[in-house]
Protein backbone atom coordinates (compact mmCIF):
# COMPACT_ATOMS: atom_id res chain seq x y z
CA UNK A 1 0.00 0.00 0.00
CA UNK A 2 1.29 3.44 -0.91
CA UNK A 3 0.89 6.66 1.06
CA UNK A 4 -1.70 9.13 -0.13
CA UNK A 5 -1.98 12.91 0.06
CA UNK A 6 -5.57 14.14 -0.32
CA UNK A 7 -7.54 17.37 -0.03
CA UNK A 8 -10.55 17.52 2.28
CA UNK A 9 -13.60 16.15 0.45
CA UNK A 10 -11.59 13.73 -1.73
CA UNK A 11 -12.26 9.98 -1.76
CA UNK A 12 -9.82 7.67 0.05
CA UNK A 13 -9.38 4.17 -1.36
CA UNK A 14 -7.02 1.60 0.16
CA UNK A 15 -6.65 -2.02 -0.93
CA UNK A 16 -4.88 -4.86 0.83
CA UNK A 17 -4.26 -8.22 -0.86
CA UNK A 18 -3.21 -11.52 0.70
CA UNK A 19 -3.53 -15.20 -0.04
CA UNK A 20 -3.01 -18.33 1.97
CA UNK A 21 -4.39 -21.63 3.04
CA UNK A 22 -6.49 -21.39 5.05
CA UNK A 23 -7.78 -18.14 3.58
CA UNK A 24 -6.80 -15.09 5.65
CA UNK A 25 -9.11 -12.79 7.51
CA UNK A 26 -8.52 -9.04 7.23
CA UNK A 27 -8.61 -6.30 9.85
CA UNK A 28 -8.06 -2.55 9.39
CA UNK A 29 -6.59 -0.10 11.91
CA UNK A 30 -5.99 3.65 11.95
CA UNK A 31 -3.19 4.75 14.28
CA UNK A 32 -3.52 1.45 16.14
CA UNK A 33 -7.30 1.60 16.65
CA UNK A 34 -9.59 -0.83 14.83
CA UNK A 35 -11.62 0.81 12.07
CA UNK A 36 -15.39 0.57 12.33
CA UNK A 37 -17.74 0.69 9.35
CA UNK A 38 -19.81 3.84 9.20
CA UNK A 39 -21.82 6.05 6.89
CA UNK A 40 -18.71 7.47 5.21
CA UNK A 41 -16.36 4.54 5.86
CA UNK A 42 -16.90 1.31 3.93
CA UNK A 43 -14.91 -1.90 4.34
CA UNK A 44 -15.34 -4.62 1.73
CA UNK A 45 -13.59 -7.96 2.13
CA UNK A 46 -13.43 -11.20 0.16
CA UNK A 47 -11.09 -14.22 0.28
CA UNK A 48 -8.21 -12.45 -1.50
CA UNK A 49 -8.41 -8.78 -0.54
CA UNK A 50 -9.95 -6.09 1.61
CA UNK A 51 -10.73 -2.50 0.66
CA UNK A 52 -11.35 0.62 2.72
CA UNK A 53 -13.17 3.57 1.21
CA UNK A 54 -13.99 6.91 2.80
CA UNK A 55 -16.29 8.86 0.52
CA UNK A 56 -15.33 12.36 1.75
CA UNK A 57 -12.14 12.59 3.81
CA UNK A 58 -11.59 15.15 6.56
CA UNK A 59 -8.35 16.31 8.19
CA UNK A 60 -9.01 14.01 11.14
CA UNK A 61 -8.85 11.05 8.72
CA UNK A 62 -5.08 11.67 8.41
CA UNK A 63 -2.96 8.92 9.94
CA UNK A 64 -1.39 5.50 9.50
CA UNK A 65 -3.80 2.92 8.07
CA UNK A 66 -2.75 -0.67 8.67
CA UNK A 67 -4.19 -3.79 7.11
CA UNK A 68 -3.60 -7.03 8.98
CA UNK A 69 -4.14 -10.32 7.13
CA UNK A 70 -4.05 -13.40 9.33
CA UNK A 71 -4.82 -17.09 9.39
CA UNK A 72 -3.97 -19.95 11.76
CA UNK A 73 -0.39 -20.01 10.46
CA UNK A 74 0.45 -16.36 11.12
CA UNK A 75 -0.16 -12.77 10.10
CA UNK A 76 1.20 -10.09 7.79
CA UNK A 77 0.51 -6.38 7.78
CA UNK A 78 0.95 -3.36 5.54
CA UNK A 79 0.70 0.31 6.52
CA UNK A 80 -0.07 3.39 4.45
CA UNK A 81 0.35 6.99 5.60
CA UNK A 82 -2.65 9.13 4.64
CA UNK A 83 -2.35 12.93 4.79
CA UNK A 84 -5.47 15.05 4.38
CA UNK A 85 -5.01 18.75 3.70
CA UNK A 86 -7.38 21.68 3.96
CA UNK A 87 -7.65 23.93 0.94
CA UNK A 88 -8.02 27.52 2.16
CA UNK A 89 -8.56 30.75 0.30
CA UNK A 90 -7.04 33.74 2.05
CA UNK A 91 -8.03 37.34 1.26
CA UNK A 92 -5.58 40.22 1.53
CA UNK A 93 -6.09 43.91 0.84
CA UNK A 94 -3.42 45.70 -1.22
CA UNK A 95 -3.35 49.49 -1.49
CA UNK A 96 -1.38 51.49 -4.06
CA UNK A 97 0.99 53.70 -2.07
CA UNK A 98 2.06 55.63 -5.20
CA UNK A 99 -1.49 56.78 -5.90
CA UNK A 100 -1.41 59.39 -3.15
CA UNK A 101 -4.19 61.97 -3.11
CA UNK A 102 -4.66 62.36 -6.85
CA UNK A 103 -8.25 63.21 -7.84
CA UNK A 104 -10.29 60.13 -8.65
CA UNK A 105 -7.51 57.86 -7.49
CA UNK A 106 -8.78 55.33 -5.01
CA UNK A 107 -6.98 52.11 -5.80
CA UNK A 108 -7.42 49.06 -3.62
CA UNK A 109 -7.23 45.46 -4.72
CA UNK A 110 -8.43 42.40 -2.93
CA UNK A 111 -6.33 39.42 -3.83
CA UNK A 112 -6.83 35.77 -3.03
CA UNK A 113 -4.50 32.86 -2.85
CA UNK A 114 -5.07 29.24 -2.05
CA UNK A 115 -2.86 26.98 0.00
CA UNK A 116 -3.09 23.44 1.24
CA UNK A 117 -2.40 22.88 4.89
CA UNK A 118 -2.18 19.58 6.75
CA UNK A 119 -2.60 19.08 10.47
CA UNK A 120 1.12 19.85 10.87
CA UNK A 121 1.04 23.17 8.99
CA UNK A 122 1.79 26.23 11.12
CA UNK A 123 1.76 29.03 8.55
CA UNK A 124 1.22 29.67 4.88
CA UNK A 125 2.81 32.13 2.48
CA UNK A 126 1.10 33.94 -0.35
CA UNK A 127 2.29 32.97 -3.82
CA UNK A 128 4.16 35.55 -5.89
CA UNK A 129 1.24 36.11 -8.26
CA UNK A 130 -2.08 36.26 -6.36
CA UNK A 131 -5.29 35.97 -8.29
CA UNK A 132 -7.24 39.24 -8.55
CA UNK A 133 -10.77 38.91 -7.23
CA UNK A 134 -12.08 42.44 -7.60
CA UNK A 135 -11.13 46.08 -7.79
CA UNK A 136 -12.80 48.48 -5.47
Amino acid sequence: MQGQSLVEGDKLYLKCEASGSPSPSFHWYKDGLKLQRGRDLKIKTNKKNSKVQISRVRVEDSGNYTCVAENSLGQENATSLVSVHISHTFLTDVHDEECGASPGCDVAMRCAYTTQCSTHCLSAEAPRQPQLLRLG
